[in-house]
C-alpha cells in the first residue's frame, strides 16, 4: 500500500542521434556514469551490471567490454548498437533502481536509437521510497547521465504523466515531464518560458525544471509549468527524425 513515504515510479529518460562507438567506448561511459551516480547517494551503491545474470560491478569492470559485446540481438551488426543495464539490488524493494540503455547505433533511428534510462522500481508489491525522488538527486542524475553520454534530451518525470503524452506520430518525441535538458546544439531553439526556472546546463545545454517539489501530476501549478516547458519544446519537436541530421554538422 503506497503511504506517505511512499510514491509511485519516477523515471530518468535520454536520447541522442547515430553514433558509432565501440564496446569499449560504451564501457568507459557507462563507467564513469555508474561512479558519478555513486557519488551522489548511497541508493546508487552497491551496483551490479545486468549481463546473463546480475554481476557485481566491482567484478563485471575489467571485462566490462565483452560483456557489452556479448548483448545482442539474433541478426545485430555494429551498426545497431549495443544494449546494457545495471541495478542496485538483488532484489526488488522500495528502494530498486534500475539502468537500461542501447549506445553505439549508427543508423538514423525510428524511435529512440541510442538511449540510456534510469527506473525506480516498477513491481506490483513496491512503491518507491519517497526519500530518493528529490529535486536535488534526480538533478544530480539527469546531469551524470548527460555528461556520461553527451545526450541531446534529457528528462525526469513520473510515470503517470505518461498519459497526457500524444502519440509519436504526431511528431511529439520529446515529451511532458518534471525537468528537461536540451544539449547545446539545439538550446538556440528553445526559449524558456520566463516564469519557469531554467539553468545553464552541460557546455552550454539549457535545463527546465517546472517545480523543486517532488513532481506531483495532481498538482495543477506542476502541470502548468510541464505543460509551459513542453511549449518552449516545439521548435525542437519539429524538427525532422532524428534532429542530428536537421542540422550542419558542428
Amino acid at each position: 500500500m503506497t503511504t506517505s513515504d511512499t510514491t509511485g515510479q519516477y523515471n530518468i529518460s535520454s536520447y541522442w542521434g547515430p553514433r558509432g562507438e565501440t564496446p569499449e567506448d560504451i564501457a568507459g561511459r557507462y563507467i564513469w556514469m555508474i561512479e558519478a551516480l555513486a557519488r551522489i547517494d548511497p541508493v546508487f551503491t552497491p551496483w551490479y551490471f545486468l549481463a546473463k545474470k546480475k554481476v557485481p560491478f566491482d567484478e563485471a569492470r575489467a571485462r566490462l567490454p565483452a560483456l557489452i559485446a556479448k548483448d545482442v540481438g539474433r541478426d545485430w551488426s555494429p551498426r545497431d548498437g549495443y544494449r546494457f543495464g545495471g541495478t542496485n539490488s538483488q532484489k526488488f524493494n522500495p528502494r530498486s533502481i534500475g539502468i537500461r540503455g542501447q549506445a553505439g547505433n549508427s543508423l538514423p533511428p525510428i524511435g529512440f536509437g541510442n538511449s540510456v534510462h534510469l527506473v525506480t522500481v516498477s513491481h506490483p508489491d513496491y512503491s518507491t521510497d519517497a526519500s530518493i525522488v528529490t529535486y536535488d538527486l534526480f538533478r544530480a542524475a539527469m546531469v551524470a547521465i548527460i555528461q556520461a553520454w553527451e545526450v541531446t534530451w534529457c528528462a525526469a518525470y513520473p510515470t503517470d504523466i505518461m498519459d497526457f503524452w500524444p502519440p509519436v506520430r504526431h511528431g511529439h518525441h520529446f515529451k511532458l515531464a518534471w525537468m528537461t535538458y536540451v544539449s547545446p546544439r539545439f538550446a538556440s531553439l528553445i526559449r524558456p518560458p520566463p516564469d519557469i526556472e531554467s539553468q545553464a546546463g552541460t557546455r552550454g545545454g539549457v535545463l527546465m525544471v517546472a517545480t523543486r517539489e517532488r513532481f506531483d501530476v495532481t498538482n495543477a501549478e506542476h502541470m502548468a509549468a510541464a505543460r509551459a516547458i513542453d511549449a518552449a519544446m516545439v521548435p525542437l519537436n519539429a524538427l525532422p527524425w532524428p534532429p542530428e541530421s536537421s542540422l550542419d554538422p558542428d
